[in-house]
């Protein structure tokens, strides 16, 4: 078991080695990128009022399939926006989240990058899925897969704050997620 988490950490410095080479060339170039990226999160508190009642429930999940697109106005900063589908097992919610996204990579590890997305979660017809506001915040780390593409693993942290009727009463949420997400990236190199 030691000899092989020794080799996985020897495998995986030599391989940021490698990607950070790489990923300063790439990032210096201004250029588009796209992404796809599923996640699952666990939920760590969810409280609000049903009603008159107060709730507050610690257990549950979230899976999310994004999509995203941006483009790197600067060596290290990158503007885009996504757009995802998003379920919560706990309370039984279906969202559709839009938003912008905002990464920063650090200078001293470029292929570390801190991101944040805030948006709104679109309500559908028949009510298929649930509005609100959400927030993610995460940090990921880009592993250069070959010239234009990388997987991209994070790990984050998701607010989503909501209002609905539920068995006919008024509910409002506040969910706080944390979660693991795995992205594919794909950045054509600038000409």
């Amino acid at each position: 078991m030691r000899t092989g988490i020794f080799t996985f950490l020897l495998i995986l410095s030599f391989q940021m080695n490698l990607n950070a080479r790489n990923v300063v060339q790439d990032v210096k170039e201004k250029s588009f990128w796209g992404s796809a990226e599923l996640g699952y999160g666990w939920n760590m508190r969810d409280n609000g009022k049903s009603g008159d009642m107060n709730l507050r429930i610690s257990d549950g999940g979230m899976r999310s399939l994004r999509l995203k697109a941006g483009y790197y106005l600067m060596s290290r900063f990158s503007l885009g926006a996504g757009l995802g589908l998003r379920y919560y097992n706990t309370g039984n919610l279906n969202t559709l989240p839009i938003f912008p996204d905002i990464r920063y990579h650090i200078k001293s590890l470029p292929e570390l990058y801190a991101y944040t997305d805030i948006g709104a979660s679109l309500e559908g017809t028949d009510k298929a899925f649930t509005s609100g506001s959400m927030l993610d915040i995460g940090v990921a780390y880009k592993i250069r897969l070959g010239k234009r593409i990388s997987l991209n693993p994070a790990i984050g942290y998701n607010l989503f704050k909501y209002s609905r009727e539920f068995l006919l009463l008024p509910e409002k949420r506040l969910k706080h997620t944390v979660f693991l997400q795995l992205g594919f990236q794909f950045q054509p190199n600038r000409q």
